[in-house]
């Protein structure tokens, strides 16, 4: 018994030192167009977040729901990032509430779906999210009796 725990130990130990279990580097030759196209998405939205957060914590304005929704339009929906940060500044001007944004978004993505290739198709997302938002009115308040 001890016999076979060195040897699957051995074995073990051969296998992650020869670099099978190594991890993909951005500057790896061995990377695929795919990995380097979200590496570099992934470096993006992490730079967007973090301009973002500074920008909301500036104003004093809370960046967690902006920060996850701009996530949500980056890494869900697929939009590029300066799309899903054009989208979410625009839902900040509006004073959008999240929840309402986050729902038409869904409603939108939904909307959206190629039926032949089943995939989203951005553009008409793009477009038809952004007519909400510029369609988006304020609910009005009720005035006092």
């Amino acid at each position: 018994m001890k016999r076979t725990s060195a040897l699957l130990l051995a074995s073990a130990l051969v296998f992650s030192s020869s670099g099978a279990l190594r991890p993909a580097r951005a500057d790896d030759p061995k990377q695929t167009p795919e990995q380097k196209a979200a590496d570099k998405k992934a470096k993006d939205l992490q730079k967007a977040k973090d301009d973002l957060k500074k920008s909301l914590e500036s104003k004093k304005i809370d960046a967690t729901p902006a920060l996850n929704f701009l996530e949500k339009l980056a890494n869900q929906v697929g939009l590029e990032v300066p799309a899903a940060v054009s989208l979410t500044k625009k839902i900040l001007d509006k004073k959008i509430p999240w929840d309402q944004a986050s729902a038409a978004s869904d409603d939108k993505v939904r909307a959206s779906v190629d039926t032949k290739t089943n995939k989203i198709d951005l553009k008409k997302f793009t477009d038809a999210f952004t007519k909400w938002i510029t369609d988006w009115k304020a609910p009005a308040a009720d005035p006092k009796k």
